[in-house]
């Protein structure tokens, strides 16, 4: 959710700006392979909902591109004069982004709550405190 308001307070001030000839532009990249998310201290059990969202950054983030590239894509739009809203970094953003086109207005909803796993989060959330182990 934090990731998307900063999408729309970019957009925002993409158009606010503009009129003054003050670019704005939002990079998208794929998984990035930094040590941005440092390890857990303590041991991560994979079967909590936790341990989930930790093994899926890490494997994106390993299968991403070198964050040197990231930085050579967006220093490139800046010297080209042309930084589009949105620059997506990488192939796997790219293929997000192209998949993203072809989706229906359904079909995307269908896949960001398939993302977010939010039947899963609905689910342990309807259960009562005693119940969460």
């Amino acid at each position: 959710a934090s990731k998307f308001a900063l999408e729309g307070a970019t957009e925002a001030l993409y158009h606010e700006v503009k009129p003054f000839g003050i670019s704005v532009m939002l990079i998208e990249p794929g998984g990035v392979d930094t040590e941005f998310a440092p390890r857990p201290a303590g041991a991560v059990s994979g079967d909590s909902a936790y341990g989930c969202l930790v093994q899926l950054r890490r494997a994106a983030a390993s299968a991403g591109m070198p964050a040197h590239e990231v930085a050579t894509t967006i220093v490139h739009a800046l010297r080209s004069g042309a930084a589009p809203l949105r620059l997506p970094a990488g192939a796997q953003a790219q293929a997000v982004v192209t998949r993203l086109q072809t989706l229906s207005a359904d079909q995307r909803a269908s896949l960001v709550r398939d993302v977010a796993q939010l039947e899963r989060w609905e689910a342990t959330l309807s259960r009562p405190h005693r119940e969460l182990k």
